[in-house]
């Protein structure tokens, strides 16, 4: 790209622990940096353009298999140091001041359309703004073993952001009644997103971020796109719910991922067992619940909408934390510093999520094969390795069908962590609705799928797509337990503290 080009064009547009967005006016188009806290921390520029291209594969091979539709692949782009230090020096004013311990790094980054605007075969009506609503769900599913507690991951973390003073009181936005389908509880999910948004949902105007949803009205925001309704917030909500729930992906299915059978297996508790009953026992108390029950039972999500498909993703996390926990200590154990490459190259092969059981352990055996080749000291060197093996030399078969845990072998390990990794991005996602007011003359030119009438004089063309699809962290499944742990004590704390 011409570094003075899309550089002066690009304004900033947000930013994660790992990576910061920019737009490209000009070229519709978003740009995902990496960033590093230190030079330390920069991959040399093969490592990270193969890197991005895992990341891409996994999308283009794996998450586009669940999601479908909803999904585009990005485009590798090269970014120097010098565009790179350029473009820092101009978005650094924009940034919080929280996130400025690391800053963006030069090589390769990864390139997306502005789903801010409509593309451009339904962008027909150009003399009308365009609005883009981007929400994030979160946490919609938990199986029944986990089901512990009266309240949902998503509203327990409200307590933990009171305690730590993030926010003020707890936000009233519950993800099941998001994902129940049910129109009454979806509408009082999104309003309550509305109401108090935190980083969960975000309002777009012609590209722009409007930055002061605190402080304005939404029925003024809105003034303009819906003149002329007596409620232009619940009329936004109607036409966040039709998009919602719109089956664009119908006549395709998920594929499916092996699940495992967990009975029998004897592991430590990983969670306080008088901490979760002390937890239980001041929810149960102040009558503090959410809706828990699975939408699999109801079917009112239709299929093939964006809802359902990360359902679907979400769905495939069915370990029990007390199991995941050891699964993962021994998986690193047994693979040492080379672990979570493996589990992501895993994720990342562009057929394996189709394939049958046989074909996926062909395909991990030869990607091991692979890797101990390319590796100066033996994916074996590791003490856990050695234990396992009594010091005798393995093939490739019996390290896959070595036990790890109870009736677990090192190929269902794969599958158990790469499932929790695939329900984490699913978890946090980011879902983009974007939509522009249609004249009666436009109708006949657009595709009635993206069609929504949302009152008799008010009719929408939109899209929807998903966004937020990074390979997490194996070390997820580490932090997840730490971060639940730290909120069953913010609960207790904050709930004895209504008490008093």
């Amino acid at each position: 790209m011409n570094g003075t080009f899309w550089i002066e064009s690009c304004t900033y547009r947000g930013e994660g622990n790992a990576n910061l967005i920019v737009a490209s006016s000009k070229e519709r188009s978003v740009i995902r940096l990496k960033k590093s806290a230190t030079v330390n921390e920069t991959d040399d520029l093969e490592s990270a353009e193969k890197r991005l291209r895992q990341e891409v594969n996994f999308i283009k091979g794996t998450v586009t298999g669940f999601l479908g539709f909803y999904v585009d692949v990005p485009e590798i782009i090269l970014c120097s140091e010098v565009e790179i230090r350029r473009l820092a020096q101009k978005i650094r004013s924009f940034r919080p001041e929280n996130r400025l311990e690391k800053d963006i790094i030069g090589g390769y980054a990864t390139k997306y359309p502005d789903y801010t605007f409509l593309s451009h075969h339904l962008s027909i009506a150009k003399t009308k703004p365009t609005y883009c609503v981007e929400i994030k769900p979160k946490q919609g599913y938990i199986y029944n073993i986990e089901n512990q507690l009266p309240k949902c991951q998503y509203c327990l973390m409200q307590y933990y952001k009171v305690e730590k003073r993030n926010i003020d009181s707890p936000s009233q936005y519950c993800p099941f009644d998001l994902f129940s389908g049910e129109e009454l509880r979806m509408k009082k999910a999104l309003e309550s997103l509305m109401n108090a948004p935190q980083n969960n949902f975000r309002l777009f105007r012609g590209g722009e971020l409007i930055k002061d949803m605190k402080e304005t009205s939404t029925e003024k925001l809105l003034s303009n796109f819906l003149s002329n309704e007596d409620d232009s917030k619940m009329l936004l909500i109607k036409i966040m719910i039709e998009a919602l729930t719109r089956p664009f992906d119908s006549n395709s299915n998920p594929p499916k991922r092996r699940s495992m059978n967990f009975d029998g297996i004897q592991v430590a508790r990983s969670i306080d067992v008088n901490l979760l009953n002390k937890a239980r026992s001041l929810l149960q108390r102040l009558n503090q619940k959410c809706q828990m029950k699975e939408i699999s039972q109801e079917g009112l999500i239709k299929k093939g909408s964006v809802l359902e498909r990360i359902y679907k993703m979400q769905q495939l996390h069915d370990c029990p934390s007390d199991v995941i926990i050891v699964i993962y200590n021994e998986f690193i154990l047994f693979f040492g510093t080379n672990a979570e490459e493996l589990i992501h190259e895993d994720l990342a092969d562009l057929c394996i999520i189709y394939a049958s059981t046989d074909d996926i352990f062909r395909s991990r055996k030869k990607r091991l094969e692979k890797w101990i080749v390319n590796q100066k000291s033996s994916i074996g060197s590791s003490d856990k390795f050695k234990q396992i093996s009594n010091n005798e030399p393995l093939n490739v078969n019996q390290i896959l069908e070595k036990s790890i845990i109870g009736s677990l072998s090192v190929n269902d390990c794969f599958d158990v962590l790469g499932n929790y990794l695939l329900f984490s991005l699913a978890r946090d996602c980011s879902i983009m609705m974007t939509f522009q007011e249609l004249d009666k003359e436009s109708l006949e030119h657009i595709d009635p799928l993206h069609i929504i009438t949302a009152s008799e004089s008010k009719t929408f063309v939109f899209d929807v797509k998903v966004l937020d699809l990074d390979l997490k962290s194996l070390s997820c499944v580490e932090k997840h337990l730490s971060k639940r742990i730290d909120v069953l004590k913010s609960t207790i704390s904050y709930l004895e503290n209504q008490q008093v």
